[in-house]
């Protein structure tokens, strides 16, 4: 019998304590802080610690290393949260096939990489809202999504990393993306620059944040490639980002998706190709590595293909026509085909 198998049986004989001092640690697993539980759970610092205490008393092992902040766990702690956490997930899946097969109205928590958003939000509530009795939308970087995900905030997650070394996530590929140079319609540039035409064109790289998709790859890519440039602004939104760029401050990376969020910026800026090597951004729609969620998972990933497809053919296509071959999606037997045919 495994260590799990044992701890299980354990805690199955003590049913009337099972969810309050369970469900405390688990939050304190969560957070790694005293404090911050009893915050999550709407009670004081000490009361967490009893809790846990007394599920230690009860079980008669240690789940928590004393006197180390933040919090880490023995051995013993890391196996019942795994195997809370499994048993958490079971739960779900249960309960979200119950109610599928009812044919009750569900809740949806859904995550999207800010690029997204403007794009597929409002089709997904469109389509979906006959079987949702809510739908919560959570937005941020591929990592925080992720983090959510763990925490059992969210469910599926529009992505622009496919995580593959998670075997608890169902994934399918949406499409891909190139990444665009967008620069002052003023600034004189070849009709294809080089990453040389643009250090040396007399104006500054504006750069997106680590708190974007965009700024996350930024980072990674111009690290590989060991690209250094003069950034002089530096944004966590869009909307300046674009300002700053059709005003003439300086020029910056982004994708078509980000650019189609604003076509009303397009009329004063140019949209060139990535100088070489051009590297293509694929995203994905994650969701748990269960039946019920994986069906859910393939509805939100067909919703999306088509809102993705229409608003850049509406947006984007029109004004940039060079980069409708660089676009792709999956098609039968998902395997990867033009977006645009």
């Amino acid at each position: 019998m495994t260590e799990q198998h044992k701890l299980k049986e354990k805690i199955g004989s003590y049913s009337d304590f099972f969810q309050v001092q369970i469900y405390t640690f688990y939050t304190l697993c969560k957070t790694k802080s005293f404090s911050k539980a009893g915050l999550m759970l709407n009670v004081g610092q000490s009361v967490v610690s009893r809790r846990v205490s007394a599920l230690e008393n009860r079980l008669g092992i240690a789940l928590t290393e004393r006197n180390v902040r933040p919090i880490r766990l023995t051995n013993e702690g890391r196996l019942l949260y795994q195997l809370i956490e499994k048993e958490t997930q079971v739960i779900d899946s249960y309960l979200l096939h119950v109610l599928q097969n009812g044919q009750r109205k569900i809740p949806l928590r859904i995550g999207c990489i800010t690029a997204l958003e403007a794009h597929v939000d409002t089709d997904i509530v469109i389509q979906l809202g006959d079987i949702a009795s809510q739908i919560r939308f959570f937005h941020g970087t591929s990592r925080k999504l992720l983090n959510d995900f763990d925490n059992h905030e969210i469910d599926i997650f529009i992505s622009s990393q496919p995580f593959f070394e998670r075997a608890n996530l169902y994934r399918r590929f949406l499409f891909s993306e190139p990444n665009i140079i967008v620069a002052p319609k003023s600034l004189k540039l070849p009709s294809r620059p080089s990453w040389q035409n643009l250090r040396l064109c007399g104006l500054p790289q504006i750069s997106l944040t680590s708190k974007t998709s965009n700024g996350e790859f930024e980072r990674e890519y111009f690290n590989e490639q060991h690209l250094d440039f003069v950034v002089k602004v530096e944004v966590d939104h869009l909307e300046p980002f674009f300002s700053f760029i059709e005003n003439g401050v300086g020029w910056g990376l982004v994708t078509p998706t980000f650019m189609a969020s604003y076509p009303e910026k397009m009329k004063n800026i140019q949209i060139l190709p990535m100088p070489s090597p051009i590297v293509s951004r694929d995203i994905y729609v994650l969701g748990r590595n269960e039946l019920s969620y994986q069906n859910l998972t393939d509805s939100i990933a067909k919703i999306c293909k088509t809102s993705i497809h229409q608003s850049l053919k509406k947006l984007f296509i029109p004004h940039v026509l060079w980069s409708k071959d660089l676009f792709l999606t999956y098609g039968e037997n998902n395997r990867k085909v033009p977006l645009f045919v």
